[in-house]
């Protein structure tokens, strides 16, 4: 329902460019080190609705790939589209229902934007949590050499521009329930 009322769409500028950013459908927040980093980088996984219409992300993930390899991309391409199904039997949170999720990441501090899209807070761990709604601003990039240089299997993944609150979520806290025992 929220997937199909907030669409994933391309940013443009007053002036109608491209800004190199896609804005998510409303995702759920998942391994979330967004306000503080964790090895030296801001990071999560968006977990989106299995209705969510992600094709703007996909054309922006192919072109990507297609303006740095041009026609000869290569076969072995890593994708940033995961299928939650892979992660549903170990973590809450993901859906057996066919349903995608990205991992996504900045070496910077994202920008924080409150509900109105207007309002720039200082983003803090009591402002977003894992298991909470948010729209993010993406960007694809392309890979194909680690953070020194050597190669690695080539691929597209996407940088975390922005992060928009947009509902409250269950926790996705982990660990034993102490009220079980």
């Amino acid at each position: 329902m929220m997937a199909q009322q907030y669409p994933c769409e391309e940013l443009r500028d007053n002036k109608g460019q491209s800004r190199g950013v896609w804005l998510t459908v409303p995702a759920r927040l998942a391994f979330e080190h967004l306000a503080t980093p964790e090895d030296g980088k801001y990071s999560c996984a968006l977990v989106f609705p299995p209705d969510a219409d992600l094709t703007p992300l996909f054309e922006a993930a192919r072109g990507a790939a297609t303006q740095k390899w041009g026609a000869a991309v290569p076969k072995n391409l890593r994708s940033p589209f995961k299928e939650q199904s892979e992660l549903a039997d170990k973590y809450d949170g993901f859906s057996k229902d066919g349903g995608l999720f990205i991992n996504c990441s900045s070496k910077f501090a994202p920008l924080y934007y409150a509900t109105d899209a207007k309002t720039k807070i200082a983003l803090t761990s009591d402002l977003i949590w894992a298991g909470c709604f948010v729209r993010v601003g993406l960007n694809p990039y392309t890979y194909d050499k680690d953070g020194q240089g050597k190669p690695v299997t080539p691929g597209v993944a996407f940088g975390i521009q922005f992060v928009q609150f947009f509902a409250d979520g269950e926790r996705l806290s982990g660990g034993i329930d102490a009220t079980e025992y």
